[in-house]
């Protein structure tokens, strides 16, 4: 699978790899998400990364992975753990 990272200036303005521009930390994410998607990890992270730019970054992993169950996930838990979320 391709793995998705930021590449300095041949990145596009307002691409979210350009939040997300550690593939340890886009790693990370992606299997926080899988394993736990309500924790406190998971929460930071898309705090840290910002929730439109983690939620890209997750749907282009799991898409090219060919990770149907980890997209229909993404849909259904994380991003209503995510909203429902207490911020702290």
């Amino acid at each position: 699978p391709f793995c998705l990272a930021y590449e300095g200036p041949r990145t596009p303005q307002g691409h979210f790899s350009r939040s997300v521009r550690s593939t340890f930390g886009g790693n990370l994410l992606c299997w926080s998400c899988e394993r736990m998607p309500g924790s406190a990890l998971t929460r930071g992270l898309i705090r840290h990364y910002g929730a439109r730019a983690a939620f890209l970054h997750l749907h282009h992993s799991y898409f090219s992975m060919k990770r149907i169950d980890l997209l229909e996930k993404l849909d259904k838990e994380i991003v209503s753990s995510v909203e429902k979320a207490p911020s702290e």
